[in-house]
């Protein structure tokens, strides 16, 4: 069973790789800049990452990582549809580290950033969904548990408007 649900998990971040390998620009830099311009059901989609590294001596470096000498954490992401850039919850992405590379697909008349990160048994992928106008939710898909069931989601509430 555990074998199953380990091959399952390859077979679909193999597809998640195959279908970044197409579009342009879908790396994302372990520091600094990385930038994805798409164009998805007509809409021109720009997606910007900030990185930056932290080295295991930094105080702040947080401690569940122990293995590791450093990590590249996301530091900022804007999306931007048709030229108007959306206001992108901070708990959307604060939490991802070495991110690698990056894709905007269209499911059911929403947009979906997917953003497969690390490596071994800390892979996942994360699919932030949006529209036009705002972020709706963010689902996260561990390599360890399902591949069709998201081990964390959230909902996003649309911003609230004051007149």
């Amino acid at each position: 069973m555990r074998i199953r649900a380990i091959l399952a998990a390859i077979i679909f971040f193999i597809g998640i790789n195959l279908a970044f390998a197409t579009s342009e620009g879908d790396h994302i830099a372990p520091s600094g800049d990385s930038t994805l311009r798409t164009v998805v059901g007509k809409r021109k989609i720009l997606i910007q990452f900030h990185t930056f590294v932290a080295k295991k001596s930094d105080p702040w470096f947080p401690s569940e990582f122990e293995g590791y000498t450093e990590l590249s954490f996301v530091q900022r992401l804007s999306i931007t549809v048709d030229g108007e850039t959306l206001g992108v919850p901070r708990s959307a992405y604060t939490d991802l580290f070495n991110p690698r590379a990056a894709a905007v697909l269209l499911e059911q008349g929403s947009f979906v950033l997917s953003i497969a990160g690390a490596d071994g048994a800390d892979g996942y992928q994360v699919r932030i969904y949006f529209d036009s106008k705002r972020v709706i939710r963010r689902a996260f898909y561990g390599l360890e548990g399902s591949t069709k069931k998201p081990s964390e989601e959230t909902r996003y509430a649309p911003p609230l408007v004051i007149n």
